[in-house]
C-alpha cells in the first residue's frame, strides 16, 4: 500500500476536488461536473465575473435559501466569495445553471 492514489488510477496525478477527480488534462471524470464548471465559467466570462462568485450567487437566487455558509481560507477568498453579491444573474443564466446541474 505504498502506491499514492494518482499512480493506481492510469499513472496519472490527480487532483482531489469537491468530491470528484480532476484529470492530469483537465478533464473531470464525471461528466456532470464537467458540464456544470463549462456552464458556469461562460457565465462568470459574461458577468465579468469569477466562477465562485456565479456559483455562490446562483445559491443565494435559489429559493428557500436565506443564506449560502461559505468556508474561505484567506482573505482573497473572503472578498472574492463575498463579490457574489453584486453579481446579477438573469433567468436565462439561472435557466442555463439549473439545467445542466439538475
Amino acid at each position: 500500500m505504498s502506491e499514492k492514489l494518482g499512480e493506481k488510477l492510469d499513472k496519472k496525478p490527480l487532483i482531489f476536488y469537491t468530491n470528484y477527480f480532476l484529470k492530469e488534462d483537465g478533464k473531470f471524470l464525471n461528466e456532470k461536473v464537467d458540464g456544470v464548471l463549462k456552464v458556469l465559467e461562460a457565465v462568470s466570462k459574461e458577468k465579468n465575473s469569477t466562477l465562485s462568485q456565479v456559483a455562490l450567487a446562483w445559491v443565494i437566487q435559489q429559493p428557500g435559501v436565506v443564506s449560502a455558509i461559505i468556508g474561505p481560507r484567506t482573505v482573497e477568498h473572503f472578498n472574492d466569495n463575498f463579490g457574489a453579491l453584486d453579481v446579477e444573474l438573469m433567468e436565462e443564466d439561472l435557466e442555463k445553471i439549473d439545467q445542466v446541474s439538475a
